[in-house]
């Protein structure tokens, strides 16, 4: 889309828009490591980090290991069919995430219809309502907004970051982290944009 992302956003994608090791590789070497490196600067340690991936095949290859490992950081592969349990991002924030868009759909949609119903001596008993314009090129424009937005929300409530590692039994180094967190972890969220935008364009339909 034409939609300027903030500038600290690490925006891609592949040919065929699925996940694929280079994308996983950008993805590490833009968003993962420099994140790594920074926290460990404003800590004052060099410890080794932890990253909780599961198993798609594009991720779990001899160049992504051979990567994290060069950037001391230790690679967690959860077991298939764990993530819903084991995945700090689905036991806390892809809820709120989703119920978010889905809120901020619902809101647009509502005000293209009183878009057609907004106008003088209208009769709205007789009124035709005309299809709202949901194409690619319009739905690409409005849900990257959303999804910017969704991320300063998400931002300005943390505790739905720390609520998953209290619940997977992990604790953060600090709580600012969960702020810090917020944009590597909705880094993850744009691959799944197109879809859920196109999920609510179907319930609609």
């Amino acid at each position: 889309p034409h939609f300027q992302f903030p500038p600290e956003w690490d925006i891609t994608h592949s040919p065929k828009h699925w996940s694929t090791e280079q994308t996983m590789i950008q993805y590490v070497e833009n968003i993962i490591v420099p994140f790594v490196e920074q926290t460990r600067s404003s800590l004052g340690e060099n410890k080794a980090a932890v990253v909780i991936m599961d198993n798609f095949k594009g991720q779990v290859t001899q160049s992504m290991s051979q990567l994290l490992e060069r950037h001391r950081i230790h690679c967690c592969l959860l077991p298939a069919n764990t993530t819903d349990r084991l995945q700090p991002m689905d036991l806390s924030v892809n809820k709120p995430a989703k119920d978010f868009l889905k809120a901020e759909f619902q809101k647009w949609y509502s005000k293209q219809i009183m878009k057609q119903l907004d106008t003088p001596d209208a009769d709205l008993s007789a009124a035709e309502l005309q299809p709202v314009e949901m194409s690619m090129a319009v739905m690409k424009e409005v849900s990257a907004k959303w999804l910017v937005d969704m991320a300063a929300y998400i931002s300005d409530n943390p505790q739905y970051i720390v609520n998953g590692f209290v619940l997977l039994k992990l604790v953060l180094p600090k709580c600012w982290m969960a702020k810090q967190l917020t944009i590597h972890l909705c880094r993850h969220q744009t691959q799944a944009i197109s879809a859920l935008t196109a999920q609510m364009v179907n319930q609609v339909k």
